[in-house]
């Protein structure tokens, strides 16, 4: 039987690896077959790691909401790529006083 940290310890891999390969074809400008494109239009895609949310927080300049000319992660590449999910997260160190 299948326990969530067995589904865990398996789908992130293959999810990243997934993420890896669409990157990949993305960076060569690879042409993607149109069973590619099918299984993947079928498939939930999820980023499971998108540095965004420092960009958020610090630059004042970036609109998630417009194509920015750098970075990976903005609302219309992920409407594009056909991202379905992403996780974001951030982290707050707390520095204790002297």
């Amino acid at each position: 039987m299948w326990t969530i940290r067995r589904a865990v310890f398996v789908l992130l891999p293959a999810f990243a690896a997934a993420a890896i390969f669409l990157i990949a074809l993305r960076t060569f400008n690879a042409q993607v077959s149109e069973q590619a494109k099918q299984i993947h239009d079928r498939a939930i895609v999820i980023d499971s790691h998108a540095d965004t949310t420092q960009r958020l927080l610090f630059d004042k300049t970036f609109d998630i909401v417009a194509r920015n000319k750098d970075g990976n992660v903005d609302f219309p590449r992920m409407r594009e790529g056909g991202l379905d999910v992403t996780a974001a997260s951030a982290l707050h160190a707390h520095v204790a006083p002297n």
